[in-house]
This record gives structure tokens, C-alpha cells and sequence, in this order.
């Protein structure tokens, strides 16, 4: 190939490339940054080997340097960074990958809804499923007078519930995402699994007259709960497979890259955790709300996912 043509064929990503380094924010978590990196160094190599202009290969050095700074640099923890990598890369990630996300819901929801529906025709199978002590004592929570249907106003025991919340909902979610460590069949096992758990508790509690207890009590931090251990499965599916399927890189190079991804997932899937503790420690339990309010409550909450994930991250640059 001529140098001309070399040129005219890679001039728009290389002034593509020198605008987004010339921007604030970083740069090496965007999915392609390593790859347009090696990319513009096989095009140094492949500059030199066929001979062309100095000034050519001296610009591409250069760009190769500055890429090589932006890529290996110490993350900041500065605010503005931590906020660039929530509101702007975070969303990103999450759409790039969200053939994933998808994929999570399935494997979570379609279990638990057809779990549901089966217990209601064959209520006998509850006790197959789980353990006859665990629904025992999942009934004692869900009657008229369980406590935390209309918890004491203490603070000690808010806090308790919340920091109980925590540790059972991050235990949930580690589980899902480290899953993905065997070919993301972890993953997948853990997503099935919890919506078949689901699926069982919603069935027996309706078989038993305390469905609407259970309602009551979880649908104001449901979405975010939920949310969150989808996005803790698809990090892990998206990890597993990666290493499955390298597609052209390394087994090591790929998990490498999939690994920021998951990442990314984790930290908001524990952001999310953490936001569901405490609105199930200090509202779910308010003995006052009616299910409207519970229920408007928690459509807010979808829209406000929903927002996250659709509307930022679009643009980049300085937030």
C-alpha cells in the first residue's frame, strides 16, 4: 500500500484518537482503548517496514506515547473522577454489554414466574423445593403480627436490620458475579437458582393467605435489589464467556478486558444493595404505608434505573 493511501485510509481515526485525548476524563475504560493502543502500534511497526515519510512514523510514535501514558497512568480518586466513572462510564458499559443484562433477567425472572404459577396448582411441591424449617420460619415473617411488618421506630433496630440487609443481599449478589469464574455456568446456576427460591416463597406465601403481606413488605426496594443481582450475573456471564470465547485476542488478554467491565457492574450492583438495605430497613417496614404509596414508591424506582442506564453516558467528555 502507498503511504498516501496509508494515510487517507487511517487519518479519520487518528484525528479521532488526538480529539479524545485532548479531552478530560479518562480514556482507558473505554472498551476499544487497548485495542486502538496496539492497533496504532502494529501501524508504527508496519510504517517503518515499508519505509515511510519520518514525519509520518514521528506522529505515530507520538500518538502511541500519549495513548501509552493515558492507558497505564494511576487511576485517580478524585471526585470528579469517581463521578466520570458512575455517571458516564458506568451507563456506557451497561449498554455496550447489554445483551448480558438481558440475559440475566431472563435467566432470573422466567424461573421465578413459572415457579410461582406451578405452586399455585401443586402447592405440595414448596416443600420439595425448600426446606419444611426454612418456609416454617418464612411464614413467621410474613404473618399479621411479624415484628418487622411494623417495626419498632428505635434506631438500634433499624440499624441492625440494615446492616443484616447488607450482608445477606451482598453475600447474594458475590455469589452471582464470582460464579461466572466457571465459564459463567456459576452465574447462570446462581441467577436460576434465586429465581426459582423466589418463585417458591411468592407461590407458598399466596397458597398460605400472606402473599399481600409479602408484597407489602417488598415491593418498595424490590427494584433496586433485584436490579442489582442482575447486574452482578451478567458481570459474571460476561467474565465466564470472555474466557470461553476470546474471539481474536488471548484467553488472558480478554478476561483482562471483561474483568473492567464486571468490575463496573459489581460497584453498582453494591451501590444498588446498599440503597435497597436501606429503604427496606427505614421504609419497607413503616407500618402506616398503603400498598399505593409502596407501589408508586417503587415505580419511581424503575424510572430511575431506567433513566441511569438509558439516558447518561451519551456524550463524552467533561461532566
Amino acid at each position: 500500500m502507498k503511504e498516501s493511501e496509508f494515510i487517507k485510509k487511517n487519518s479519520v481515526f487518528w484525528r479521532k484518537l488526538k480529539k479524545e485525548l485532548k479531552r478530560s476524563g479518562p480514556l482507558t475504560c473505554r472498551d476499544t482503548f487497548p485495542d486502538d493502543y496496539e492497533k496504532v502500534c502494529y501501524q508504527i511497526g508496519l510504517s517503518r517496514q515499508r519505509g515511510y515519510n519520518l514525519e509520518l512514523i514521528d506522529s505515530l510514535d507520538s500518538l502511541a506515547l500519549r495513548m501509552r501514558q493515558e492507558l497505564y497512568r494511576k487511576p485517580s480518586l478524585s471526585l470528579h473522577n469517581l463521578l466520570y466513572q458512575f455517571l458516564v462510564e458506568t451507563p456506557r458499559v451497561i449498554r455496550g454489554n447489554f445483551s448480558y443484562v438481558l440475559a440475566a433477567l431472563f435467566l432470573f425472572t422466567l424461573p421465578a414466574i413459572a415457579t410461582y404459577f406451578i405452586l399455585l396448582k401443586q402447592p405440595h411441591l414448596a416443600f420439595v423445593l425448600i426446606d419444611p424449617a426454612n418456609i416454617e420460619h418464612i411464614e413467621d415473617m410474613y404473618r399479621d403480627n411479624a415484628p418487622h411488618l411494623g417495626a419498632p421506630a428505635d434506631v438500634d433496630s433499624r440499624v441492625m436490620m440494615f446492616g443484616y440487609y447488607i450482608k445477606n443481599n451482598i453475600g447474594i449478589d458475590f455469589s452471582c458475579f464470582a460464579g461466572g469464574i466457571l465459564v459463567g455456568i456459576g452465574s447462570i446456576f446462581f441467577l436460576v437458582f434465586n429465581g426459582f427460591f423466589l418463585g417458591t416463597i411468592f407461590g407458598h406465601l399466596e397458597n398460605q393467605g400472606l402473599g399481600y403481606n409479602l408484597s407489602l413488605f417488598v415491593v418498595s426496594h424490590a427494584p433496586m435489589e433485584l436490579m442489582a443481582l442482575v447486574f452482578s450475573g451478567a458481570a459474571g456471564m460476561k467474565m465466564g464467556f470472555s474466557f470461553l470465547i476470546p474471539g481474536p485476542y488471548t484467553r488472558l488478554h480478554s478476561l483482562r478486558k471483561s474483568s473492567l467491565i464486571g468490575v463496573k457492574f459489581l460497584i453498582l450492583a453494591a451501590i444498588m444493595t446498599f440503597v435497597a438495605a436501606a429503604i427496606e430497613a427505614y421504609w419497607s417496614s413503616l407500618p402506616h404505608l398503603d400498598m399505593q404509596s409502596r407501589v408508586i414508591f417503587s415505580l419511581s424506582n424503575v424510572l430511575l434505573i431506567g433513566a441511569y442506564v438509558g439516558l447518561l453516558g451519551w456524550k463524552r467528555g467533561p461532566i
